[in-house]
């Protein structure tokens, strides 16, 4: 993929009460960009046929969800609409990191210790990175080497032209420098009766706004009931004082 030159950094608090849509707000600005940059759609035999998503001209009399759906191209240039086999895969150039796992989209699963051990490479430049539940950017952790670190790494997502997305109820549980740099505040609430999110924007900078979406477009994409592991030595510490270790 062409390297594109560092033009912003994109660190997004995304708040809202438990089940308001935090997490499928996340997974919907990652799943959006890689489909509207999508290039191609993979059979299970691995033969790639070049594609791209449909415009929203495109969409009228689909049934069902925009995703399910591309323009795939012959090799003499002709085009036609088809619904994805749920056995495909698709190719985008978009790369998503996060610590949880999300299904239809290409992704790699990480923990707090994937990013401290790649932090000094090139890992996670142009790419997005959902952190659900702030378990990376823990404001308890702030004076801890792991969250001396995950600062640093927070304050190089321009260098890195990332989006950073960090889901929590509230923002004082995200450490204090997150909290000074972000570029964008978004409060989510869940309407349970249309099934629709509000989102309230706040980018640095600009008025706000706001939007609504559905979410069942997004829930296929994970499962809202995963929890987020604790990392392994904070329950051994935690372990050894309760038992006086």
């Amino acid at each position: 993929m062409e390297q594109a030159p560092a033009t912003y950094a994109d660190v997004r608090i995304v708040n809202g009460d438990q089940r308001q849509g935090k997490s499928t707000t996340d997974v919907a600005f990652a799943v959006d960009d890689a489909f509207k940059q999508l290039i191609g759609l993979r059979t299970p035999t691995g033969k790639i046929l070049k594609a791209r998503w449909v415009n929203r001209q495109e969409r009228d009399g689909l049934v069902g969800s925009p995703f399910n759906y591309a323009v795939v191209f012959g090799a003499t240039g002709e085009s036609k609409i088809v619904q994805i086999p749920p056995d495909w895969t698709i190719e985008t150039p978009v790369k998503i990191f996060a610590n949880f796992h999300l299904y239809g989209v290409p992704f790699v699963y990480i923990s707090l210790a994937d990013i401290i051990q790649y932090t000094n490479t090139d890992l996670f430049n142009n790419s997005w990175i959902l952190s659900d539940e702030s378990v990376m950017t823990d404001a308890r952790n702030s004076m801890e080497l792991a969250g001396k670190i995950m600062a640093q790494f927070g304050a190089t997502i321009g260098k890195r032209n990332a989006h950073m997305c960090l889901s929590t109820q509230y923002n004082e549980q995200l450490e204090r420098r997150y909290r000074l740099f972000h570029t964008m505040r978004v409060l989510c609430t869940y309407d349970a009766k249309t099934k629709m999110i509000t989102c309230d924007m706040k980018k640095r900078g600009e008025p706000s706004y706001s939007y609504d979406y559905y979410a069942p477009l997004y829930w296929p994409f994970f499962k809202s009931d995963e929890l987020i592991p604790v990392p392994q030595e904070k329950i051994d510490r935690a372990l050894a004082k309760i038992y006086g270790g």
